[in-house]
This record gives structure tokens, C-alpha cells and sequence, in this order.
């Protein structure tokens, strides 16, 4: 009898320790570890070096650049990421927004366990990512719209262009 109430509760911890994996899509991915190195920059900020993958769309942010385009994927773990279109904006850790978005635009696999995300090119980890769940669509939330209302919707004449500056004002 003994034997057997360790057995179930042996089964049961080893259970409760098991996460499910996290899905590919639909999951904001937060960079951990570039090409086998972890920097504070990667965590200073939620809002920085995330992506997430969309109806075949990828988007995200490097260190302070918006970027976005297309991804494939493909038999056996394969994923092709790209072209990518990106704001152009200078910001601290512009070397590693680019080594991250490189890793993005190289990587030719994926392997997803539990909440952990590696992008690998034949075989070799170029980068990890920690996931998160992305709020429901059907509760009207966005992974990324902070601003973005302010962002997209133009300027009336006179006031300044939302995150530029730039006055609406009609050239003369």
C-alpha cells in the first residue's frame, strides 16, 4: 500500500512539473539568449527584442524599431522568416536589435519547449525566447497597440504628427 501512494504521488508531481507546450503562433516570444549569450538589455524593457507570429505574418520590436513581414513553415520543425520590413529609428543597443533581427531573418528551424522558444540554423541555437499567451482576440485586446492608435490615425492641421514631431501643417 505504501508502494503504491508514493508511486501515485511520484505521478502526480512529475505531472504537475510537465508544462504544455506553448504554441508557435499566437504567443508573444520575449528574447532570453543571442547566439548563446544573455544581455539586461533583453529584459529592461517588456516592450523590446518580442516578436509573435500571426496568420503568417510576423511582427515585433527590436530595441526600439517596429518591425514586421511574412514566415513559412515547413515540414520537420522548419520555418523561413521574411522579408521583413522596420522603422529605421536610432536607439541604445542598435547592435543587438540587428544581431536580433539577423537571427530572425537566418534561423531555418524551431523547436518549442514548454514556454521556451529556440530558432536554430542547421543545428546550431541562434536564439531563445520565453513565451507568453497573447490576450484573446475576442476580448477586443492586442498584443501590441499601446500608442499605436495615436501612431496611425493622422495628425490634424496644426498639431504635431503623432511620435515624430512632424507638424500636418500643408507645405506651401
Amino acid at each position: 500500500m505504501k508502494k503504491i501512494l508514493i508511486a501515485a504521488l511520484a505521478l502526480v508531481a512529475a505531472a504537475a512539473c510537465g508544462k504544455a507546450d506553448l504554441p508557435l503562433e499566437n504567443t508573444k516570444w520575449k528574447l532570453v539568449e543571442l547566439n548563446g549569450e544573455q544581455n539586461a538589455a533583453f529584459g529592461e524593457n517588456a516592450d523590446s527584442f518580442w516578436f509573435s507570429l500571426d496568420g503568417k505574418q510576423i511582427f515585433g520590436t527590436g530595441a526600439c524599431n517596429r518591425f514586421f513581414g511574412g514566415y513559412e513553415l515547413s515540414e520537420n520543425d522548419g520555418i523561413e522568416i521574411g522579408p521583413m520590413g522596420m522603422t529605421k529609428m536610432y536607439c541604445p543597443n542598435i547592435d543587438l536589435e540587428d544581431a536580433f533581427v539577423r537571427a530572425l531573418d537566418e534561423a531555418d528551424a524551431y523547436l518549442v519547449k514548454g514556454d521556451v522558444l529556440t530558432l536554430s540554423k542547421e543545428g546550431k541555437a541562434l536564439a531563445s525566447f520565453q513565451g507568453s499567451a497573447m490576450p484573446s482576440q475576442s476580448d477586443g485586446a492586442s498584443i501590441d497597440n499601446e500608442g499605436a492608435d495615436a501612431a496611425t490615425e493622422p495628425a490634424q492641421a496644426g498639431e504635431p504628427a503623432a511620435e515624430t514631431g512632424v507638424s500636418a501643417e500643408p507645405a506651401e
